[in-house]
C-alpha cells in the first residue's frame, strides 16, 4: 500500500484536492442566473458572442477580456447563455489554478506535503474562493498565471523549448484576460538572460513569450479599435498611473507607502499558514546573517499598526466588514445605512493582526533572501534556485508596481500569493528539515478557518443577491415595472440599463438609475414605503436577513 501511494501521490493529491473544492462548492450552493459586481459587463460580452457571434465588450470593461470571454461562451454553449454557466466555467479555472499551484509548489519545492498545504492555502483564501463564485476575470487570471509561470520555471530548469511553448501559450492567455499579464514573460526575459547571457539564440528563447504576448495584445488592440471600438473605459487605469506618476511627489509617495503596507497585510493574511512553517522550521536562521532583520520585522510591524488605524478590510471590493461583498445596494453602498450586519470589531482586529504577523514575517524573508541572492550565503547552494527566486520575486515587484501607484482592489493581489508560496517553497526545500507538528498543527487550523470563514461568507453573498433578483423579476414579472422605474442596485441597473454617456443624477445612484420610484434595499429607507419583504438565511451571523422592495410615497 505505501509504494503504491508512493508510486501515485501526484494524482491521489490531485483527487483529494478535487474532491474538497467540489465538497465545498456543493455547500455553498452556486446556482442562480445573475450577475454579482462587474460581472454583468462580462456576461453580456459573452452574451453578445453567443447569440450573435460577435465580440463587442461593454464600455465598462477595462482589459482585453478575450480568452475570459472564450472560455465562458465554451460553457454556455450546450443550454445557451446563463450566469450559472459563466459561474462554473469560473469554477472549473479555480480548480485548476489550485492544482497548478500544486504542481507548481511541487516542482520548486520537491515536498508533497508542502504542495498540498500550499494548494489548500489558495484554496482556503476567502477572495479567491467567492471571486470562483462569479464571472470576474481574477480567478482565470490567476490561473492563467500560476501555469504560465509552472511552464517558464521548468524552461529554466532544463533544456527544452516544448516548455517554452507552454509558457508562452498561458502568458499570452493570461495577457489577452488582463495587460498585467505581461509581468511573467518580462521576468522570464530578465532572468533567462541572466542565466544564459546574450547571444542572438538566447535573447531570441528569452524574448519569445514577451514578443508573443505583446504581439497578441497589440494586434487584439488593433483589431478591436478598427472593428468596434475600443471600450471607453479601456485605458483608464492607465490614464490613472500616468496622473499618479505626473502628481505631487510627496503625495504619491505616501499613496505608495501606504498601498504597500495594506498588501503586505493581505499577503500575510492569505499566506500565514506557509510562512509560520518556514520560520518554526530549523535552519531557517541561516537565512538570516543579523539581527538588524529583526528589527526591520518590529519597524515594519509598527508601521502597518499605524496605517492600520481602523482593522482590516483595508481595501475595497470582495472583504467587506460584514464578510464578502461588495453590497452593491443604494441603502448600504451609496447611503451607508446600517441595514447590513457587520462582523465584530474583535474578529477584524484579530484578522489584522494575523496579517501584520504575516506580512512582518515576509518582510524579514524578502530581506534574507535578497542578502542570499547577492552574497554567499549558504542558504542557497544552488545556482539554479538563485535564478528561479530571482523570476519569481521579480515577477511579484513588476506586478506590485502599478498597483502601489495607482491604487488597487483587494483581489488584484490573488496572482501574488501563488508566486509568493513558491518562493516560500524553495527557501524550505534548501533547508533540509521539516517543521515540529505543533506547527503543523497550527497551518492546518489556520486552513480550516479560513475556509469556514469562506465558505459561510461566499453561502451569504450568494443567498443574499439569489433573493434580490427573486424580488426583481417579481417585480418586473408580477407588476409589469421596466428596468428604467426601478433602482436595483448596480449589477440589475448595469445590466439593463448601462451606456457609456450616462451622466449620473446626484439625487440618485450613480449606476444608471434612470427613476428610483421602485428601490431594492436592505432596511427601510426615509420617503419609502415598504411594498414586499424577502427572507433569506445568513451563515455568518447564524440568522435571517431581508431584501425589502420600498415605492416612493406619493406626495
Amino acid at each position: 500500500m505505501r509504494a503504491f501511494i508512493q508510486k501515485y501521490d501526484v494524482v491521489i493529491d490531485l483527487l483529494l484536492l478535487s474532491a474538497l473544492w467540489i465538497l465545498a462548492v456543493i455547500i455553498v450552493n452556486p446556482y442562480g442566473h445573475f450577475p454579482l459586481n462587474d460581472d454583468w459587463s462580462y456576461g453580456q460580452t459573452v452574451k453578445r458572442l453567443v447569440e450573435e457571434g460577435s465580440f463587442r465588450p461593454t464600455g465598462w470593461t477595462t482589459m482585453p477580456l478575450l480568452t475570459h470571454t472564450l472560455w465562458g461562451a465554451l460553457f454556455c454553449l450546450p443550454d445557451g447563455f446563463s450566469f450559472t454557466a459563466l459561474r462554473f466555467s469560473t469554477l472549473w479555472l479555480a480548480l485548476t489554478g489550485i492544482l497548478g499551484t500544486y504542481l507548481l509548489l511541487k516542482q520548486v519545492g520537491d515536498s508533497r506535503y508542502l504542495a498540498v498545504t500550499g494548494a489548500l492555502v489558495m484554496a482556503a483564501n476567502p477572495i479567491y474562493f467567492a471571486l470562483s463564485h462569479t464571472f470576474m476575470t481574477d480567478v482565470p487570471f490567476a490561473t492563467f498565471t500560476v501555469f504560465a509561470t509552472l511552464f517558464l520555471i521548468r524552461r529554466l530548469q532544463v533544456e527544452s523549448n516544448f516548455y517554452l511553448v507552454l509558457g508562452t501559450l498561458f502568458a499570452s492567455g493570461a495577457i489577452l484576460c488582463r495587460q498585467l499579464g505581461l509581468v511573467v514573460p518580462i521576468a522570464f526575459a530578465f532572468v533567462f538572460l541572466l542565466k544564459h547571457g546574450f547571444s542572438r539564440s538566447t535573447l531570441m528563447r528569452a524574448a519569445a513569450p514577451l514578443l508573443a504576448g505583446w504581439s497578441a495584445l497589440w494586434g487584439f488592440e488593433y483589431w478591436l479599435k478598427t472593428s468596434v471600438g475600443l471600450p471607453s473605459l479601456y485605458n483608464f487605469k492607465i490614464e490613472r498611473l500616468l496622473e499618479k506618476l505626473l502628481g505631487n511627489p510627496g503625495t504619491l509617495l505616501l499613496a505608495v507607502s501606504g498601498n504597500l503596507l495594506k498588501i503586505l497585510i493581505y499577503l500575510g493574511l492569505f499566506l500565514l499558514p506557509l510562512v509560520l512553517l518556514l520560520f518554526c522550521m530549523p535552519g531557517w536562521f541561516r537565512f538570516i546573517r543579523s539581527r538588524v532583520l529583526f528589527i526591520i520585522l518590529a519597524i515594519t510591524a509598527s508601521l502597518v499598526v499605524c496605517e492600520a488605524k481602523q482593522p482590516m478590510p483595508l481595501a475595497r471590493n470582495v472583504l467587506t466588514s460584514g464578510g464578502i461583498g461588495p453590497v452593491t445596494l443604494r441603502d448600504v453602498y451609496i447611503l451607508e445605512l446600517p441595514h447590513a450586519p457587520i462582523l465584530p470589531a474583535a474578529f477584524w482586529w484579530a484578522i489584522t493582526v494575523l496579517g501584520i504577523v504575516g506580512g512582518g514575517m515576509i518582510v524579514v524573508y524578502i530581506f534574507s533572501v535578497t542578502a542570499a541572492l547577492f552574497g554567499s550565503s549558504d542558504g542557497l547552494k544552488s545556482n539554479n534556485d538563485r535564478f528561479l527566486l530571482t523570476f519569481l520575486l521579480s515577477a511579484c515587484l513588476i506586478y506590485c508596481l502599478p498597483i502601489v501607484i495607482s491604487g488597487f482592489f483587494d483581489r488584484y493581489l490573488l496572482p501574488l500569493a501563488p508566486l509568493l508560496a513558491a518562493v516560500l517553497a524553495i527557501s524550505m526545500r534548501t533547508l533540509q528539515s521539516r517543521p515540529q507538528p505543533i506547527w503543523t498543527t497550527l497551518a492546518l487550523l489556520l486552513i480550516c478557518l479560513y475556509a469556514s470563514f469562506s465558505i459561510a461568507a461566499t453561502h451569504d453573498y450568494l443567498a443574499w443577491n439569489r433573493t434580490r433578483w427573486v424580488a426583481l423579476q417579481t417585480l418586473m414579472t408580477n407588476d409589469h415595472l421596466p428596468p428604467a422605474e426601478i433602482d436595483g442596485g448596480f449589477e440589475f441597473n448595469g445590466w439593463y440599463l448601462y451606456y457609456a454617456d450616462y451622466v449620473p443624477d446626484p439625487s440618485k445612484s450613480w449606476w444608471w438609475v434612470h427613476n428610483d420610484r421602485y428601490l431594492v434595499t436592505m432596511g427601510p429607507v426615509a420617503g419609502y414605503e415598504l411594498v414586499r419583504q424577502y427572507s433569506f438565511q445568513r451563515w455568518l451571523p447564524p440568522e435571517p436577513g431581508y431584501i425589502f422592495i420600498l415605492r416612493r410615497e406619493s406626495r
